[in-house]
């Protein structure tokens, strides 16, 4: 797994992107910086190649809140999650604050014991939630803890998971309240909607 960084400008030698005869060419207008690499599982089938088998895509997760640098993806081995922290971007014009790297008791998590099948995490990286190829159960992960917060059941039978949402918050008025419902669907043709905090319930179809 790769990881590059966007920003604007020119590109130098040593980092322009190469032609197919690997002579380096500089590129205006935007630069890749390489960020990171790391090992990973064979990385397991996302719900875009069961869909789409050409896009041959893999598992991954970023949060995408300004604030958070979290990237989530297979670990080493099947069914284990790994937490990175990337570096911060640069603030946005209309804040001050710089986001802060993540800190997590454990980089990894053991989150299934079978290849996992879909991987996604809230906006602001406090949680991922994973299935594994079964598609029995989904689970929700403290990323800062790296503990289980909740496991959900979505059936007994096999099932492909095609995809799985968590709410990262919900509005009261003018304040945010913690939690939300978590969505997932599979081949069964159903979407599967747990609420709140209702650990261990089953979910609404």
């Amino acid at each position: 797994m790769l990881a590059y960084k966007i920003g604007t400008g020119s590109t130098s030698a040593s980092s322009a992107l190469k032609d197919v005869k690997g002579k380096a060419k500089a590129q205006s207008g935007f630069r890749l910086e390489k960020m990171g690499e790391w090992e990973t599982a064979e990385n397991e089938m996302g719900a875009s190649e069961i869909l789409f088998p050409s896009l041959q895509a893999g598992l991954v997760a970023v949060a995408t809140s300004p604030s958070s640098t979290l990237l989530a993806m297979p670990g080493r081995q099947a069914g284990h999650v790994q937490l990175v922290s990337l570096s911060p971007c640069p603030p946005l014009a209309s804040t001050s604050t710089t986001a802060q790297p993540g800190q997590y008791r454990s980089p990894i998590i053991l989150a299934h014991n079978h290849p996992l099948s879909t991987l996604a995490c809230t906006a602001n990286g406090s949680h991922v939630l994973t299935t594994s190829e079964r598609g029995t159960l989904l689970r929700v992960w403290d990323t800062s803890r790296g503990r289980l917060e909740r496991e959900l059941r979505r059936g007994v039978d096999r099932a492909d998971m095609w995809g799985v949402k968590f709410e990262d918050e919900v509005m009261e008025g003018d304040k945010a309240r913690k939690g939300g419902m978590v969505v997932g669907w599979s081949d069964k043709g159903t979407i599967h909607v747990w609420e709140g905090d209702k650990a261990g319930e089953s979910a609404k179809t």
